[in-house]
C-alpha cells in the first residue's frame, strides 16, 4: 500500500465523519421543527374546535 492510497483512504474517512455530522445536525433541526409544528398543529386543532363549538351555540340561538 503505497502513500496515495492510504491519503485517499484518510481523504474517504474524513469526507464520510464531515457528511455524519452533517447528517445529526440536519437531524436535530428536523426535530426541533417538528416538535414546533406539533405544538403549532395542537393549537389550530383546538382554536378549530372552540370555533365550531361557538358556531353551534350561534346557530341555536
Amino acid at each position: 500500500m503505497d502513500l496515495q492510497q492510504v491519503l485517499r483512504g484518510l481523504i474517504v474517512v474524513i469526507v464520510l465523519l464531515v457528511a455524519a455530522v452533517l447528517l445529526g445536525v440536519i437531524l436535530q433541526v428536523a426535530t426541533a421543527l417538528l416538535k414546533f409544528a406539533l405544538k403549532v398543529l395542537l393549537i389550530l386543532m383546538v382554536v378549530l374546535i372552540v370555533l365550531r363549538f361557538l358556531e353551534m351555540l350561534r346557530r341555536r340561538v
